[in-house]
This record gives C-alpha cells, sequence and structure tokens, in this order.
C-alpha cells in the first residue's frame, strides 16, 4: 500500500509557516505531495525548503494555485490516479 499524502499550505512570500512545518517530522518514509495557495509566490522555494530540512521524506513535484482552490479538485485527482 502507496503512502501517498496530499498536504496543502498557504505560501508566505514563496516559504512555509512554522507552524506547519512542525506536523512534517511524522512524515517519515511516506510520499507527501504538497500544494499550496499564494496571490503572488510561488511553490519553488517552499518546496526546496522543506526537502532540505526534511530529506527523510519522498517529496513530490508540488503544485501552486495563484486563484484561490480552483482546479484544486481536478488535480488532486490526477495526482491520486497517477501515483
Amino acid at each position: 500500500m502507496k503512502k501517498n499524502i496530499l498536504v496543502a499550505y498557504s505560501s508566505y512570500s514563496g516559504t512555509t509557516r512554522k507552524i506547519f512545518a512542525k506536523r512534517i517530522p511524522g512524515l517519515t518514509g511516506k510520499t507527501i505531495i504538497p500544494f499550496a495557495t499564494s496571490g503572488s509566490s510561488s511553490i519553488q522555494n517552499s518546496v526546496k525548503e522543506l526537502k532540505e530540512q526534511y530529506n527523510k521524506i519522498n517529496w513530490h513535484t508540488g503544485k501552486l494555485f495563484n486563484d484561490g482552490i480552483a482546479g484544486v479538485k481536478e488535480w488532486a485527482e490526477e495526482v491520486i490516479v497517477a501515483q
């Protein structure tokens, strides 16, 4: 059984919030598929930070939604099927 988890967060100036990062260590050995909402930031920097801080987690390519949650459901369903 695969251990894939979708994780949503808001990207603040391209970084993650510390309260979010505190929950990550319990996910060691699983594949995390991150996605974020932001009005202007990209997701690359925050995913890079997470990969560096939590290198025992398998990080899947993330996705940024700049228009709120529009399209999240469809994207998540595609990601789950592809896994």
